[in-house]
Formats: structure tokens, sequence, C-alpha cells
């Protein structure tokens, strides 16, 4: 079975071209906790970028991903109108003319129109150019989407083989601690129970004194952590596998790996078991690290 894992760490490109002209779109991804969209698209097409967010968000879960459209426009097509308010451009000329013959001053005429222009001419979009220039960026970001989600998976395959080495790393180590932990428990009993024999006084209850004994010795036990790790571990080992979105549940389980390697630590109370808790956390670091950046 393939690996399904997918980072969030990815790079999308592709372009389209048409009669209308040639588009480019690029989508970067990098990791976040939840779907973050920023799209940056021209003005021509401003009224698509809903879609656009639309549209990712039924491919991507997690992830700031930043969207670039461009749209080179052929030199055949007109996608602004330009729109003349005639009546007001003539009655605006009308009086300043009067004006100026009133004031005796000259006037560069074309200059101070083009300075003032946009008082009476206005841009905006064609909206059937817009249709037709936004059937070639469709084609561009449905093929960046695609190339995006491929990255992303090679990330999280490369991902995956890196937070499957560290896994077995921890299983080979909680191995030797759960071999360690019979004669962990037993020489404690052993050296509490010679310590308090050198004190005994002929007062203390052997069998209390054996109750206290068992019981701390109980608090050296370290099984039930080592059987619920390995629980964790597999756990993992099977989100590793899956195809849905598994980062958070990732960073659940590995913080709940932490919790029992924690505890392994201070109830062993030995040197061989202490080193190989710190090489568990050391690998459980990096698990994490590698978690932060699955979808």
């Amino acid at each position: 079975m393939k690996n399904l894992i997918s980072s969030m760490t990815g790079f999308g490109r592709a372009q389209a071209e048409s009669a209308a002209g040639r588009a480019l779109v690029e989508v970067r991804s990098v990791n976040h906790r939840y779907l973050d969209v920023e799209v940056r698209i021209p003005r021509l097409l401003r009224s698509k970028e809903l879609v656009i967010r639309k549209l990712l968000s039924e491919h991507f879960k997690r992830g700031r991903l930043e969207v670039y459209v461009t749209f080179d426009p052929a030199p055949s097509f007109e996608g602004i109108r330009a729109r003349i308010d005639r009546p007001y451009a003539v009655a605006y000329h009308r009086a300043l003319k009067e004006l100026v013959e009133e004031l005796g001053i000259g006037v560069m005429w074309e200059e101070w129109f083009l300075h003032h222009a946009d008082q009476f001419i206005s841009l905006e979009e064609d909206t059937a150019a817009a249709g037709v220039a936004w059937e070639t960026v469709e084609r561009a970001l449905n093929e960046a989407v695609a190339d995006l989600k491929r990255s992303r998976l090679e990330e999280g395959e490369r991902l995956s083989g890196i937070m499957r080495e560290c896994v077995d790393r921890i299983a080979a180590r909680l191995s030797r601690i759960e071999g360690y932990a019979p004669s962990i428990v037993e020489t404690f009993r052993t050296r509490l129970t010679r310590k308090l024999a050198d004190l005994e006084s002929g007062i203390i209850d052997p069998e209390r004194l054996l109750m206290e004994v068992a019981l701390l010795a109980e608090r050296t036990d370290v099984t039930e952590e080592i059987s619920r790790a390995k629980s964790h571990l597999e756990a993992l080992r099977s989100t590793l596998e899956s195809d849905d979105v598994a980062g958070r549940k990732m960073e659940f389980i590995i913080q709940e790996l932490f919790r029992e390697v924690n505890t392994m630590g201070s109830k062993a109370n030995d040197y061989e078991v202490s080193r190989l808790v710190v090489d568990m956390k050391g690998e459980l670091e990096k698990l994490r690290e590698q978690a932060q950046n699955i979808e």
C-alpha cells in the first residue's frame, strides 16, 4: 500500500494558453494549524477569488497557501472598457474655457485633461471578457493544484520514512527497558529489604515490613507504562499508513508517548533505563518536529 501521508509544505506551478492570452498560476504551501489561503489575482478576475478559495478548501485541509495568478492578455484581447461621462466632460470644458477667457490666462488643454481624466473617465472590467480569461486561468489553476498535491505527497512520503525510523528506534529502546523491568523491581526490593533489616530492632512487625517493601517496589514497576507506550507506537504506525488528515492525531499520540517515557524515567531510578529514556526523548522530539508539518 502506497503511503498517502501529505506534508503541508509544497509548491505547484502551471501555465495555460488560449486565444485570450496566457495564464500562470503558482501555489506555495507551508505548515499552519488550520487552512489559511491568500490569493493575489489580477483586477480583471477579482470576482473569482471566492471560487479559488473554495477549490483549494476541497483539496487541502491544513496549511498556509499563497496563490499567485497572472494573466498576460493577447494583443486582440480587451478585458477593460472605458466609460466616458461625456455630458460632464463637455460642461466642465465649457465652464473652464469661459473662465480662462475671462481671466485671460493660457491653458495647455491636452495636459490638463490628462491630469483630470479620472473625473469623467472610469475603467471597468468587461464581464464577458473576464469569463473568457477565467477559462484559461482555471485550467492553469487546476493543474497547479494537482502539482501542489503531488509535491505535498512526495514530501509527506519523505517525512513518513523519517518518522518510521524514529518509531523503530523508540520501539527497540522500549524493548530493552522491558527486559530490564523485572530486575529493576527485584533489585530495588532486595536493596530496600537489606537496608531495613540493618535497622531492624525487633520492634518492626516483619509482615508489615514486607508489605511496605512490596508497596515501594511497585512504585518502581514500569510495566504498565511500557504497555501503554507500545500501544501508542502501534497507533502511530497505523496513522502513518493512513490516507486521512493525520497531523494533529500524530501530535496527540506523541504527547502521550512523552508522558509515558517521562514516567518511566522518574520511576525506574536506574542508570541504564535513564540513558534509554533520554534517547527516546530525543527521538520523540524528532517525531514531534516532523508531525508539525503533516497535514
